[in-house]
């Protein structure tokens, strides 16, 4: 049992990280997101369409609706999201080994032959150390950790409603991956 003056020392010391914690919130854990807390008033996250013919041009990725709304209110915040890569750009220097620049999109398969999701569901991904590139990383979901802006930025094949600095990008473990449905992404 503590003594009273290392009690009153104990939960001082408490409440001065709470409150730190509280004034910084880049201290707090990050925000889990969902697909569906990226549309504003709710709404059905975007599910993967049937192709009706293949568009080797690439001209499907352009038809995604950037027309969007998003959520304001969600910019600057630290979060934590999951969902798939698709590369945008490598880091310089890494001799195309490593991508730094991607699409986090719902599903699988968000490439050039595939109509992508509307804007509010695409986040395009800064992570400077860059991510190894490797069959998986396309077909396994990632963890990626970072600030999120709700900006609208343009590839050249599509718009993202939203943005983020990662600082940490992961895939998921093994385990976690093979209980998934590869094709959606709803609450992570």
């Amino acid at each position: 049992m503590l003594k009273p003056l290392a009690a009153t020392a104990f939960l001082s010391v408490t409440l001065l990280a709470s409150l730190a914690i509280l004034a910084n919130p880049a201290l707090a854990d990050p925000m889990q997101l969902g697909w569906e807390d990226l549309l504003p008033d709710g709404g059905d996250v975007a599910r993967p369409v049937a192709l009706t013919e293949h568009d080797e041009t690439g001209l499907a990725l352009r038809l995604n609706d950037g027309d969007v709304p998003i959520r304001e209110d969600l910019d600057g915040l630290e979060v934590r999201i999951t969902g798939y890569v698709t590369p945008v750009s490598f880091v310089p220097g890494s001799r195309a080994s490593r991508v730094g620049t991607f699409l986090l999109a719902p599903f699988t398969g968000v490439c050039v032959h595939v109509p992508p999701p509307p804007a509010n569901q695409l986040v395009l991904a800064e992570f400077p150390e860059g991510i190894q590139l490797a069959t998986r990383l396309s077909v396994d979901p990632v963890i990626v950790i970072g600030t999120l802006r709700a900006e609208k930025a343009s590839v050249d094949v599509t718009t993202a409603g939203y943005t983020i600095e990662a600082t940490s990008v992961e895939f998921l473990n093994d385990t976690n991956s093979s209980r998934m449905n590869r094709f959606f992404w709803g609450t992570n």
